[in-house]
């Protein structure tokens, strides 16, 4: 019978294998069962302790990447939701109504604006025909707030008068939908506009009409288009849906 030898081809005889299997076992208490070593059972279980440990460590990592990946597309899902607007003014008689967050146009950038149910009241019981180009819409730099305020101060002056604006309540499209179809209008109207400057910039509503609150609907859809000539709804500046669909691809594996 050959005898037992360690890790570094030395024999092992029986007055030293409980010993030298100690050793080679950086310390495990251990059983010598005919000539083969055997871990103890203390040190079986402190194995398993340790195994479980280390699967419930990858089971939390790998929870955390996944959660972290979902994070990521609810903000890019929150992002375009943001850059897609449904507002509605309703009987509202405010000179100035923002209708859009802040949103950075890269340079033929795009703007589409489906436009309905529109009403125009009046506060007397009068039958008043109102002058469709006092109701506008129009894009403003964010760092042209203080202008448009000072604008509003002249009640004699319509703002619309001193802007670039992008359409009146004048317009056909948007006649067509006072109309409406029950008298050969129609239910809504979309415009479509492309931003040459770019920039960051609020999409305004103005009511220049005294005492003629009115309600719409709009849907507003800002964004740009990216090298693939695809629409990218983020802001100029923001991370780009490609970059984060990655992060969030290589979170989730």
């Amino acid at each position: 019978m050959q005898p037992v030898r360690n890790v570094l081809n030395q024999p092992l005889y029986p007055s030293t294998r409980a010993a030298q299997a100690r050793r080679i076992l950086h310390g495990c208490d251990a059983q010598v069962r005919n000539g083969s070593y055997a871990l103890a059972p203390k040190d079986v279980t402190l194995w398993k302790l340790q195994y479980r440990s280390r699967a419930a460590l990858a089971l939390v990592f790998t929870m955390t990447q996944a959660l972290l990946g979902f994070a990521l597309l609810v903000l890019v899902a929150t992002s375009v939701n943001a850059r897609i607007h449904h507002s509605v003014v309703d009987v509202d008689d405010r000179p100035l109504i923002p209708l859009t967050d802040a949103f950075g146009f890269a340079e033929g950038g795009h703007l589409d604006l489906t436009i309905s149910n529109i009403r125009l009241f009046t506060l007397h019981d009068e039958d008043v025909s109102p002058d469709w180009d006092n109701f506008g819409l129009f894009l403003s730099p964010v760092d042209a707030e203080a202008g448009l305020e000072q604008g509003l101060m002249d009640p004699n002056k319509c703002i619309l008068e001193d802007i670039n604006n992008l359409v009146t309540f004048k317009d056909s499209g948007i006649q067509s939908v006072i109309k409406g179809p029950e008298n050969g209008g129609v239910v809504s109207f979309t415009y479509h506009w492309v931003v040459k400057s770019g920039g960051l910039s609020y999409l305004y509503f103005v009511n220049c009409e005294k005492d003629a609150p009115i309600s719409f609907d709009a849907k507003i859809e800002m964004y740009n288009m990216d090298r693939k000539g695809r629409r990218d709804y983020l802001s100029v500046g923001e991370t780009s849906l490609d970059a984060v669909y990655w992060v969030s691809a290589g979170a989730g594996t």
